[in-house]
C-alpha cells in the first residue's frame, strides 16, 4: 500500500528512511532505497539508536552510507543522527521536517497567486 501511496502522493514531499544504528545498512535497506529513489521524492536518511554506536561505528555506518547513496539522486547527501533515548538528534530532525513542509507551503501558496494573477489579467 505504501507504494501505491507513494506513486500517487504529489504532495508527498519528503521520505524519511529511517536505519537502525545499531547494525547499520544492510541489504534490505540499500535495495529499498534504490527503489525508493525511483518515486522522484527527497528521500532523508536518518541513523536511529545512535546512543548505542561508537563513534568508530558511527564514521563507518556514515561513509558507507554515502557511498552507496551519492548516485542515487533523490537521496540527501547529509545524514541525520538521532536517538529517542536521549532525544539526541530529534530537534534537529524536526527542524528539518519543519523547514521541507514550510518550503513546500511556500511552492503551493506561490502556485496558487500566479493561477489568481493569470485570471486577473
Amino acid at each position: 500500500m505504501i507504494y501505491t501511496y507513494l506513486n500517487y502522493a504529489v504532495r508527498c514531499k519528503l521520505i524519511v528512511y529511517l536505519i537502525n544504528g545499531e547494525y547499520g545498512m544492510n541489504k534490505i535497506d540499500k535495495e529499498e532505497l534504490i527503489f525508493l529513489n525511483n518515486f522522484n521524492k527527497e528521500i532523508q536518511i536518518v541513523f536511529t539508536k545512535v546512543d548505542k554506536m561508537n563513534s568508530r561505528e558511527i564514521v563507518k555506518y556514515i561513509t558507507e552510507v554515502s557511498l552507496f547513496s551519492k548516485d542515487l539522486k533523490n537521496v540527501r547527501q547529509e545524514i541525520l543522527l538521532t536517538s529517542a533515548e536521549n532525544e539526541f538528534g530529534l530537534e534537529n530532525l524536526r527542524s528539518h521536517i519543519y523547514v521541507d513542509l514550510k518550503d513546500f507551503s511556500e511552492i503551493k501558496k506561490n502556485k496558487n497567486k500566479n493561477k489568481e494573477n493569470k485570471i486577473l489579467i
